[in-house]
């Protein structure tokens, strides 16, 4: 019995080990899963560094916010403001926290690949072009009228968006929660490749017009 009971502890401690090392790292979201709705949804979407206690965040309506987090099996809390309740044990690619009793889908940050880095974020202008979906017939062309309102050929009013260099990762967040974060990866002359993220990794690549 005593035997069984050391393995036990042993198989905790090695699943805490685990967590606290997938834990670190660079998340985006927040996504919320809904079962009416086609793909996740992303709310004010933000990125955020994790690293051994103590983080760095940068979001679509934020700048520059950081601080320290603790977390237990069960908790994850940011600067003593109050805790939040883990739905299932962070993974390396995904961590979900339990949602409200208003809207009780679950909220999940998915973590972002060091493939997704870009270093050349000061070479790729985006503001004042437009471009369209590269392979996709009839697609919307999407214009950045500056560097923070973007507009769809199939929509009458523009809509804001934000544009971060955060630790290496060039994002785009725009205000429309159907919108995933869009990550830019490179430039190959009028195309510029970039990565959606609503579930699963998307290439898309934006040809210039």
């Amino acid at each position: 019995i005593m035997r069984n009971i050391l393995l036990i502890i042993l198989l905790i401690l090695i699943s805490s080990c685990e967590s606290k090392d997938d834990i670190n790292g660079i998340w985006v979201g927040p996504y919320r899963n809904n079962p009416f709705q086609n793909q996740a949804t992303v709310s004010e979407p933000y990125i955020i560094n994790l690293k051994n206690g103590e983080f760095q965040a940068e979001g679509l309506h934020f700048n520059n916010d950081s601080g320290k987090y603790s977390y237990s099996i069960k908790n994850f809390e940011f600067n003593n403001e109050g805790s939040m309740e883990f739905a299932s044990q962070p993974n390396a690619d995904s961590i979900a926290f339990k949602g409200t009793k208003e809207d009780p889908y679950p909220i999940i940050f998915r973590k972002v690949p060091d493939s997704l880095k870009n270093n050349r974020f000061n070479k790729i202008k985006l503001s004042g072009k437009k471009f369209t979906f590269d392979g996709i017939k009839n697609s919307d062309t999407l214009h950045f009228e500056n560097d923070s309102i973007l507009s769809y050929s199939s929509q009458k009013n523009g809509t804001y968006y934000k544009r971060i260099y955060f630790n290496e990762f060039d994002v785009i967040f725009i205000s429309d929660s159907r919108t995933p974060p869009l990550f830019i990866k490179e430039k190959v002359g009028k195309k510029i490749k970039i990565t959606s993220y609503p579930k699963k990794l998307k290439n898309i690549v934006l040809n210039e017009i």
